[in-house]
Order: C-alpha cells, then structure tokens, then sequence
C-alpha cells in the first residue's frame, strides 16, 4: 500500500510539475529554474527510493542519449580543469550540470506515460499568460516592446518554443469536426504570434517563418495544408505591411550582412563588425583562431572574452567582439569554450534524438513529428544565441523538453517491439 502511494504521489507530482513548468517562464524570475529543481529533486528521490528495487528497462538508444549528456558533462570538467577562471561562478557550473542532473529524471519519466501529454496543456496556458504580460508591456506600461520579465531576446524564442509544441501536440489529434477546438487552437496561434512579433527579435521571427512552412509539411496534408497555408500566407502579408519593426530590423539585418561582407572587417572604425549580424559573423570566423591555439578542450568557460581581447589586440578580429561575454552560438560557443571534444559532444547532445525520431520514424509517426520539429526550432534559435546551453531557465527549457520528446518516443518504440 506504501509503496502504491509513493508511486502516485511521484507520478502525480511529475505531472504537475511538467504541467507548472511552462506557465510563468517569461513573467516571473527564475520560475523555469524553480520548476526545474524541483523535477530535478523529484528524479532524484525516485532514484533512491524506488529505482534499485524496480528499475527501468532502458532501450539502447536511451543508453547512448544518457551517456552523451555524461560526455559533455565530462568534457567540460576537463576543459575547466586546464583553463580555470578568475572564479568559480564564471565556469557556469549550475548550467553544465544540469545535464547530468537530469538522467534520473529521465528514469521517472520512463516509468509514466503521459508527460509530454501535461507539458502540452502547461504549453497551451503558458501562451495566454504570455499574452497577459505581452498586453501589459505595451498597452499598460507603454514598452516600445515585449520585453518580459529577462529580455526579449529570451521571450521571443520561447514563445515560439512552447507555440512549437502545442501545434504538434494538438493539431494531429483534431478532426474537421473539431470545430470548437479548431477555433481556439486559431486563438492561441494569433495572440502567440502577436507576442512573438512584439518582442522584435529577429532569430524568433525568422525561426517562426520556417517552423509554420515545415510544419505544413509535416502535419497536414489535402483541405487542412491549403488552409493552413493560406492562413500563414495571409498572416505574413499583413505583418509586412503593418509592422514597420519587423520590416526594418529584417532589412537591417540584411544590410549588416552585406556590409559586413563588403567592407574591411578588422578596421576598428569600421562598423560592419559591430552590428548585431556582423558581430554574429566576426565570432563566427574568429572560432578557426580557438581551433589553432586551443584545439581539443577550448579556453573554458569565462575565457572567452580575454582570449578575444588578445586576439583584438594582435589584429587578428574586430576589437567590437572581445566586449561581449560569449560568442552568441550554441555550438560556435561549444568549440570556443570546450574545443572540438566539446562541439562534438554538444552536437551528439543536440542531433542524436534527431537522428533517431528519423530513424524510428514508422514506429510512432506522431511523436517523431513533434521531436523533429522541436528539434528544428532548437536549432533556429541556437545559430543566433548561446542561450539554449548556457543560460540557466534557457538550459532548463531545452533538456525538459528535450527528454520529454525523447521518452515519449522511446515508450513508443519499445512497446512496438514487446508486441
């Protein structure tokens, strides 16, 4: 009987807090981190309660997934322990280990079968709350933009996340008689696009564009892919005409590219190199300078901004780049900081789910979908910002989503196997 009850409560508990997880993630300081700990400390009171006495049959391919997030672990203890920083708090410990942190929350969610179905529903609410704070940036406190309670540039990305998911999730399951369903998955999609366009962040944008084309692709097919399209269609010709931030921050954009290209990229009046874009693209060709000197393990975190101030003052980039604390992406970020172990361990750490949701695809189409999509969007919003693997409630939304997707497909698969 004791051991039926602490089961429930576990299991109850896990959906309640997957289900909290999304719901103030841009309104409230630290609630992604807050939640987070607590599945985090809920995993590990599973691990020492219950898993010994009944553990979980892993598949080989969650073994090689939960070794991976071992690895990078792993590599960034090593390049810690040869470029140490001035302090503790500069190696960004907290964030790195939450990627080990997270293997015995794995093996609870392997025990339960409808997580991903409770951080859906979380998803769905997080959006109308999200549109809450969005009305109260511009119309109450009159912001030029939806800042949100850390920044736009974290805002953003995560609207389009958790609108990313509750597309997936819910728009497989409707039927066109779903009508009434239909109409408010339609309200969600227009206030979350409101929201995300009001944050003006470009990468968000951007990444909403190719998300909402791949999951046409996707998801739909026949009377739902022609109006589904046209409605996107639609929706993009009326953002053009009548927001004048998205138009001149995309051709902004587009003019420090250019630029960017054309002109002398290490003169220091130059401002080509200095622009959001251009400094983006000077991280990008400074990265073949950290693969010479610091090869294998990187300068470790906290490094990065001294080593570039050196290489600024050898001439060798723009000096505007030194004067930021990391190169904004993921995996640019990986190479600088943990050297080729570390871009190889956060590629497998990124793509390995990717490549099994296509791999498996025909044995849980519908989970393969969302995985895939999630992993896209991931993606997107990586090649413009470090966020995703070293900002701490950034960090907290990729690797509960991330082993979310991942366990739901995995159950999937190895009940397709028992039978």
């Amino acid at each position: 009987m004791i051991k039926k009850n602490i089961k429930f409560n576990l299991e109850t508990s896990l959906y309640l807090l997957l289900f909290l997880f999304p719901l103030f993630a841009i309104g409230v300081r630290h609630w992604s981190s807050i939640t987070f700990s607590l599945l985090i400390i809920l995993g590990l009171v599973y691990y020492f309660s219950n898993y010994k006495k009944n553990p979980v049959e892993l598949h080989k391919y969650e073994k090689i997934y939960l070794w991976f997030l071992v690895a990078y672990f792993v590599v960034f203890l090593l390049s810690m322990m040869l470029h140490y920083p001035a302090s503790f708090g500069d190696t960004e410990f907290g964030n790195e280990v939450r990627f080990i942190l997270v293997i015995p929350l794995y093996l609870l969610l392997s025990k339960t079968k409808h997580g991903l179905r409770w951080l859906a529903y979380g998803a769905v609410v997080s959006i109308v709350i999200s549109f809450g704070f969005c009305v109260y940036d511009l119309y109450i406190i009159e912001r030029p933009l939806f800042h949100g309670e850390y920044s736009q540039l974290f805002t953003g990305p995560i609207i389009l996340i958790y609108l990313t998911l509750v597309m997936s999730y819910f728009v497989p399951r409707l039927t066109k008689h779903d009508k009434i369903k239909w109409g408010l998955l339609a309200v969600l999609v227009i206030i979350a696009t409101f929201s995300i366009v009001s944050t003006q962040v470009r990468s968000a944008y951007i990444g909403y564009l190719l998300v909402s084309l791949f999951f046409v692709v996707l998801f739909t097919k026949g009377w739902l892919r022609v109006v589904i399209l046209s409605v996107l269609v639609i929706t993009l010709i009326i953002i053009s005409i009548y927001s004048e931030s998205v138009n001149s921050r995309m051709s902004k954009a587009i003019n420090e590219v250019v630029e960017y290209i054309e002109t002398s990229r290490l003169d220091p009046a130059n401002k080509a190199a200095a622009s959001s874009a251009g400094a983006r693209l000077e991280m990008w060709r400074a990265s073949s300078l950290f693969i010479k000197d610091y090869p294998l393990l990187g300068v470790g975190n906290g490094n990065y901004q001294s080593i570039m101030k050196g290489y600024a003052d050898q001439g060798l980039v723009h000096v505007h780049i030194s004067k930021h604390g990391h190169p904004h992406n993921v995996f640019v970020n990986g190479l600088m900081t943990k050297g080729l172990l570390g871009l190889l361990c956060t590629c497998l750490v990124f793509f390995f789910p990717l490549a099994i949701y296509i791999k498996t695809f025909r044995f849980n189409e519908f989970i393969a979908k969302v995985g895939i999509l999630y992993v896209t969007v991931m993606f997107l919003i990586s090649m413009s910002e470090a966020a995703p693997f070293n900002k701490s409630n950034f960090v907290a939304t990729y690797l509960i989503l991330s082993l979310v997707i991942f366990q739901n497909h995995m159950q999937a698969i190895k009940k397709n196997l028992a039978t």
